[in-house]
This record gives structure tokens, C-alpha cells and sequence, in this order.
């Protein structure tokens, strides 16, 4: 059933690309979609000089999805509430313009925060039931994507869809199953029907799960200790057949030559396809 999967790239895998190229890059790997990031020190604006109607048209020459945005974070922070709302009218205008499908919503994610459980779970569905409204009035679908740190405020995906439930708004939001996420969290739950989109990467270093980081996030290789290509087949067996985005944020991974990124990727593709 793999067929049925599109593949994606994050830019966070080579960051050093600017739209033109990562577009250019994913059509001759055979990647069918790509995410863009506002929070890459070198292109902070994914889009910089760029004009919205020239962002169009190299997706469409290239035969590329511009599937998200990765991120909004912090979206669960109530406090800056009306500060955060008047930002995300400004960043629906700009992925609408682009025709970008989808904005990524990430939580607090800071060993500050002191918010109980229930607290966060309340702060929560408060946002979404802000954003909600908007997101739907510009046909852009909102991504939740718990993260499974332990300092997370949203650290599974039942939590975030029973807010999402509790706000009102189902048909605004989809989730985000990161298979590292998944991994951290100890998550065992799959959302097939939930999901809008899945990031992919593993984990090779043998160390405590308490220490890992982005930076060990690296492609699916056979020293995986994540479970990611057994998660990609689950959904998949469940009937996901929507978009598969590699996200491996190691600089390792950041660091790798057009060619060689482009071996890894195949092989990596190679390695869901076949499970």
C-alpha cells in the first residue's frame, strides 16, 4: 500500500537551499511535496525575494506541493493571545498568496513553563478555538503536531485531538504524527483518519531517550531505534495515504552534499517502501 504515499522534504535537511532550489532539488529526487520553515537562520522568510505569484509558479513547474509551513509555535500560549492572533492573520495572507496547504502549530515547548496538565489542556483548546475561524476563512488547514519532549505542554496526539474535539472546530485542524515525537513520548496510539501529515526521521545514537535532541535526528538507516519505518507502516495499514515529509534536523544530515543527501534519501525512501 505504500504506492499510495506521497513523499515530502522538510527544509530543515538542507537548510543552505532557498525556495527556488529546494523545490528543484525534491522534483529530481521524485519527492512529491516540500515544507518551508520561518525559523532557519539563514532564511528566516522562506520566501524572501520571491514574489507570491513566482512561488506559484516554480511548484508548478517543478510539479512540487508547498504542503506547510513549519511553524506556529507556541500556539497554546493564551497569555499573548491577541498578539499571537493579529501574527497569524499576517501568515495566513502570505501562505494563501503562495498557495502553502497548511501552517504547523507546535505548543510550548520551555522547562519554564509550570502550567499543570489540565491547565495546558485548557490554555489549548482556548487557541484553537481562536484560530479556528481564521484558518477556515483562508482554506488553511491548521497541523497540530504534539511534541514529546518531556518539558512539552502538548505531548500526545490523543490530548491534541480531544482539544481539537473540545474547540469546536474538527474540521480546521488535522494532526501531525512525527514518528520521533511518537518515539519520545512513548506513545502507542495511531490517529490514521486524524492525521494530515507525518514526519519522518530516526534515531541511531544509543543514549538515555531523556537526552535526545533534534540534533540526533538523522534518516531511516537499519540502526533506526525509533520504530519510525514500523510507525510508517502502521499507518499506512490503516489507511494513511497522504503526505510523508523527511525531517531529519541533524547537522550531519544539514551538512551533506547534494548528491549524498540525495543517496540518503533514496535509500531511506527505499526502506519505507519496502516494510
Amino acid at each position: 500500500m505504500a504506492h499510495s504515499i506521497t513523499f515530502g522534504l522538510n527544509h530543515i535537511a538542507c537548510p543552505y537551499m532557498t525556495f527556488l532550489e529546494l523545490a528543484a532539488f525534491a522534483a529530481s529526487c521524485g519527492i512529491g511535496a516540500i515544507e518551508v520553515r520561518n525559523d532557519m537562520d539563514r532564511y528566516p522568510d522562506p520566501f524572501s525575494g520571491i514574489q507570491p505569484h513566482e512561488v506559484k509558479q516554480a511548484a508548478c513547474e517543478t510539479g512540487v506541493r508547498i504542503c506547510a509551513l513549519n511553524a506556529f509555535g507556541s500556539f497554546n500560549d493564551v497569555h499573548r493571545l491577541d498578539t499571537r492572533l493579529n501574527e497569524l492573520e499576517l501568515l495566513l495572507m502570505r501562505l494563501y498568496e503562495t498557495g502553502t496547504e497548511a501552517l504547523i502549530l507546535c505548543p510550548v515547548n520551555d522547562v519554564n513553563d509550570t502550567r499543570s496538565e489540565d491547565a495546558a489542556f485548557a490554555d489549548t483548546v482556548q487557541s484553537l478555538k481562536a484560530y479556528g475561524p481564521m484558518l477556515a476563512a483562508h482554506g488553511i488547514k491548521g497541523l497540530i503536531e504534539p511534541l514529546g519532549f518531556a518539558v512539552s505542554s502538548l505531548r500526545s496526539k490523543r490530548m491534541a485531538w480531544e482539544a481539537v474535539e473540545a474547540s469546536g472546530h474538527t474540521d480546521a485542524y488535522a494532526l501531525v504524527h512525527d514518528t520521533f515525537h511518537h518515539y519520545l513520548a512513548g506513545e502507542q496510539e495511531f490517529f490514521p483518519e486524524q492525521t494530515g501529515l507525518v514526519h519522518l526521521s530516526g534515531v541511531e545514537d544509543r543514549i538515555p531517550v531523556d537526552e535526545i535532541t533534534d540534533e540526533h535526528r538523522v534518516f531511516i538507516t537499519p540502526n533506526d531505534r525509533s520504530g519510525a519505518s514500523e510507525q510508517a507502516a502502521e499507518l499506512i495499514g490503516l489507511g494513511y495515504s497522504g503526505i510523508m515529509s523527511w525531517e531529519p534536523f541533524s547537522s550531519k544530515i544539514q551538512h551533506m552534499d547534494r548528491e549524498s543527501l540525495k543517496h540518503s534519501l533514496g535509500e531511506s525512501i527505499e526502506r519505507i517502501m519496502t516494510v
